[in-house]
């Protein structure tokens, strides 16, 4: 499969019902390790904090104009970020995760982590093809680690 070609923008207060309704998505919190229905209010509040934050950075990603999933990238003590993402349901099968993973470790250097449900085949197969390598594993959960050059 040709992968797509993605933009990511970042999040602005706009995106917060973007980012709710992928997150409240039913396959999206089956695939998620905190798999609660987000309370809108309790997200709106979460959403703007975030946008304040020095050591997050949040973006639309984007296929010809259409917001097609998030990408999130958590500073942590160490200077690694740990990513985080979900593709829109309307998009999954189309390569827009891998694309979008993609583009954002493009911009990071340093050590990169994540984390993955053991069952949530779409997202493990989107970490072993950007080049993430299996940590270990801890509670069904993968721990994943690469290097940005």
């Amino acid at each position: 499969m040709e992968q797509p070609t993605v933009r990511l923008r970042p999040a602005s207060p706009q995106d917060s019902d973007f980012f709710l309704r992928l997150r409240n998505d039913p396959v999206s919190r089956a695939n998620s390790i905190t798999q609660d229905e987000i309370d809108p209010q309790i997200h709106r509040d979460w959403f703007a904090r975030s946008l304040e934050r020095d050591d997050r950075r949040m973006y639309v990603c984007e296929l010809h104009g259409q917001p097609c999933g998030t990408v999130r990238a958590d500073l942590a003590a160490d200077g690694s970020y740990e990513l985080s993402w979900v593709t829109a349901p309307e998009f999954r099968g189309k390569g827009i995760g891998t694309a979008m993973v993609r583009t954002m470790v493009a911009t990071l250097k340093g050590k990169v982590t994540a984390r993955t449900k053991e069952s949530a085949a779409a997202s493990v197969r989107i970490a072993e093809s950007v080049g993430f390598a299996r940590q270990r594993v801890e509670n069904g959960v993968i721990n994943w680690e690469r290097e940005c050059p």
